[in-house]
């Protein structure tokens, strides 16, 4: 798959003649980058640009990702999609308008994400973790997502059954307090990272999508709003635990990351630029890891296994084959 670009500091980036270069605020050359093997831009720094390069970025369809000084996800340039099937979206949408069938796979989304709660915390009970009560509680919020008969159910059911899960984190993480989840802004490292890697998720989420022939704006389990694509929203759900979760685990509990990472500030933290070039390091070693897939039979990247997610779900819409979310068994 094509290179994933992030661009932590401040500077500039431009189109020269056929290609793009890259000019740090505190460098006097400019780097050019391969613009064939590049898939996807993260601008993490204040970043310069013109139309001209949005226009050259659209015309080799390379979503350019934002995010906040505070390292908060703010939104994306999307070129216009360039897989588009009309019966894709006319199925997708009526999915959406039928109660019922939205219902099936906001149901299934949530029931992929408690799964992979599910797998993380069993992992930590091996190993001595007092997460058994988060456990029992995730078993009955299961039942009572399955037994839901409306939208707001189950989004509630997913609520309560993320704030259990939540609350063993405190005996996963060593050597960190954790009082809970905070956001709008996190209020400690942990928050903070979590956060953040959330956000990655999203981001590489949507740019997956932006391969296949759905609408990241028509979701089922989130409802269109402003500023995200609610589909988009949906599968990270599922692969937040696998992703977001795994990583920061092991950033903390390894003490790749620690307290001394982070910079206060004025909406809570932020990670330093020699620690935010760590955690995309890791983050991006994480996608590009590979594993072997049961039903493919065969070895797949993370990132191409959200992909894979998002036809399984255009399956289910064109009604070829029953839609499973995905489940970690390891």
């Amino acid at each position: 798959m094509k290179k994933v670009l992030y661009l932590t500091q401040s500077g500039r980036l431009f189109r020269r003649q056929h290609t793009l270069c890259w000019q740090a605020t505190q460098s006097a050359e400019a780097r050019f980058l391969p613009i064939e093997t590049l898939g996807e831009i993260y601008a993490l720094g204040p970043v310069r640009l013109s139309t001209t390069v949005l226009r050259f970025l659209g015309e080799k369809r390379i979503p350019f990702h934002v995010f906040s000084y505070y390292l908060h996800y703010r939104g994306t340039f999307l070129p216009k999609g360039y897989i588009v099937s009309g019966q894709v979206r006319l199925r997708q949408a009526r999915h959406a308008l039928d109660r019922k069938k939205r219902l099936e796979i906001a149901r299934r989304f949530v029931l992929g994400a408690i799964g992979g709660m599910q797998r993380n915390l069993a992992y930590y009970l091996n190993r001595g973790k007092g997460v058994e009560p988060a456990l029992t509680e995730l078993s009955a919020w299961e039942k009572e997502v399955r037994a839901a008969s409306t939208l707001q159910a189950v989004m509630g059911c997913e609520g309560s059954a993320r704030r259990a899960y939540y609350g063993a984190f405190g005996a996963i993480l060593t050597g960190w307090s954790w009082a809970g989840r905070t956001k709008r802004p996190p209020t400690d490292p942990v928050n903070a990272l979590l956060s953040f890697l959330n956000s990655l998720t999203y981001a590489a989420v949507l740019g997956q999508l932006y391969h296949t022939p759905l609408d990241p704006v028509i979701g089922f389990l989130h409802a269109p709003g402003r500023g995200r694509f609610p589909l988009a929203l949906d599968l990270a759900e599922i692969f937040k635990p696998l992703l977001a979760d795994r990583l920061l685990f092991r950033l903390l509990n390894r003490q790749e990351i620690t307290a001394t990472d982070f910079d206060p500030l004025v909406q809570g933290l932020r990670l330093r630029p020699e620690a935010l070039r760590k955690v995309l390091q890791a983050w991006e070693a994480k996608l590009s890891e590979t594993f072997y897939h049961r039903t493919l039979q065969r070895q797949v990247s993370y990132r191409y296994l959200i992909r894979l997610e998002a036809y399984k779900l255009m399956k289910h819409l064109l009604e070829i084959a029953s839609y499973e979310p995905f489940r970690p068994w390891w």
